[in-house]
């Protein structure tokens, strides 16, 4: 899991992908990261009881809580 984590980091951050948010189901958060140029610069770690709203598409946002509701 982490290879595949921070292959795709490196892949999406290459090609200019510029937000990508990492699901962590364990800890039941959401590191999110904004593309500063070429490079990504951490945003925060969202947990159970924040909403997380996009910084590229700000009308798309979501309790962090739905995600883990499966």
């Amino acid at each position: 899991m982490r290879t595949d984590t921070d292959d795709k980091f490196r892949l999406y951050e290459e090609n200019g992908v510029r937000e990508y948010w990492i699901v962590q189901p364990g800890d039941r958060t959401i590191l999110a990261f904004d593309l500063a140029d070429i490079l990504y610069q951490f945003r925060k770690i969202y947990s159970v009881g924040e909403q997380i709203v996009s910084s590229t598409l700000p009308e798309i946002s979501l309790e962090v809580s739905e995600v883990f509701e499966w």
